[in-house]
């Protein structure tokens, strides 16, 4: 699709989103629950009447699915090879994965202290039943009191006996976007480390490409527009020779041989790191979500955004609002920085502006489908909220 703008958007995109933007409010919170398209109950109508209309041939059906789906997402990704994208119920479930790749305890993990709640009580967790250690890494500086990482932050940390790695892409509370992550990969393959990136804050935002990382996880929840459930762990054709305990008979080397031999016989390739019957429907609500942000293009996206984001920016800065020096190094949202902050989210509620907040910090994330008209309503809102 070529480069947007607001008359293209109202043409071509609005249109197909019709129910949700009958709602009376303007929806800032795109980098928490995604938009759906009008047409995503199609898939999932039809991956469910594949059942009675097929039965257990609707599999032939299923199967679709599940390809177009690890394609796309592969596609997304910029992934080598589409059979290591392996489906999840969620992110965690893909770093447990991982996790339980690894024969010998504790493994020695390095990550960051502003990882998603999935990723951090995960990790926590696995501390806590001796299964791993983890080296906690510190923001080391700040934009206008927003904290910050740089490379060398983890960089520091990877040393001769690091394990893993997992760090997130673009960090939840703030939005930054993590420098340096080609660096880190490579010094953490330089120490025998692998490394896991959390792309559920970045994918279908920020166009990334780092096929030399081992694995990547992420969900469809948020700008991939595809709601609970489709989430992936994209593992390295270099990685398919670990031996997750996270397993299933879908990992089984000919699997509807129903061979029973002594020892676990694995797939080759990605389909080594499947667990037993995946879930269809998540896969076939997602779809719709998926092939929209692919025929957009998630640069194309990333440039309107940036448009609409400098925007909110300008209407928040009257306030004290964040204004970051270099807003390439952000992703989805502009922020605004209070002890009030739940406070706050609830006057622009009630106000019909829909935003969100995390550790003191509120969040305003557009995406395609905000016009004029709502940074017009935006604008009237915070004198209203934030001038007191």
């Amino acid at each position: 699709m070529s480069a947007l703008n607001e008359q293209i958007i109202a043409q071509t995109i609005r249109p197909r989103f019709s129910r949700v933007l009958a709602r009376d409010e303007v929806y800032l919170a795109n980098h928490s629950l995604g938009r759906p398209l009008d047409v995503y109950q199609e898939d999932v109508i039809q991956a469910l009447d594949a059942w009675p209309d097929l039965m257990d041939e609707a599999w032939s059906h299923w199967m679709k699915v599940l390809n177009e789906w690890t394609s796309g997402i592969a596609q997304l990704l910029h992934w080598p090879v589409s059979d290591g994208i392996i489906p999840k119920s969620s992110a965690g479930q893909g770093l447990r994965a991982v996790l339980n790749a690894y024969p010998n305890r504790p493994v020695k993990v390095v990550s960051t202290t502003l990882e998603f709640d999935s990723i951090d009580f995960v990790l926590k967790a696995y501390a806590e039943h001796g299964a791993a250690t983890i080296d906690w890494v510190h923001p080391s500086s700040n934009e206008q009191g927003i904290p910050k990482f740089t490379a060398e932050d983890v960089l520091s940390r990877i040393a001769p006996g690091t394990d893993l790695v997992v760090l997130s892409l673009v960090f939840f509370t703030t939005g930054q976007v993590m420098p340096g992550v080609q660096e880190i990969i490579t010094k953490a393959h330089s120490v025998g480390a692998k490394v896991v990136l959390d792309s559920y804050h970045a994918a279908g935002v920020i166009d990334f490409n780092y096929p030399e990382a081992d694995f990547i996880v992420g969900g469809s929840y948020k700008y991939l527009r595809g709601g609970p459930g489709a989430c992936f762990l994209a593992v390295n054709p270099a990685c398919y020779s670990m031996k997750t305990l996270d397993t299933g008979w879908f990992a089984k080397k000919d699997p509807f041989e129903f061979k029973r031999e002594n020892e676990p016989l694995r797939s080759e390739g990605g389909w080594g790191w499947y667990e037993s019957t995946f879930s269809v429907i998540p896969l076939a609500q997602a779809l719709p979500g998926l092939r929209f942000l692919l025929e957009v293009g998630v640069q194309n996206s990333r440039d309107y955004n940036l448009q609409t984001l400098g925007k909110i920016r300008e209407i928040l800065a009257q306030y004290g609002g964040f204004v970051p020096e270099n807003p390439d190094e952000w992703a989805g949202y502009a922020l605004f920085a209070t002890p009030e902050f739940k406070k706050v989210i609830k006057r622009f509620r009630d106000e019909k502006i829909v935003v969100d907040g995390r550790q003191g910090l509120v969040r305003f994330g557009p995406d395609i489908l905000t016009g004029s008209d709502d940074l017009n309503r935006l604008a009237e809102a915070a004198r209203k909220v934030l001038h007191s």
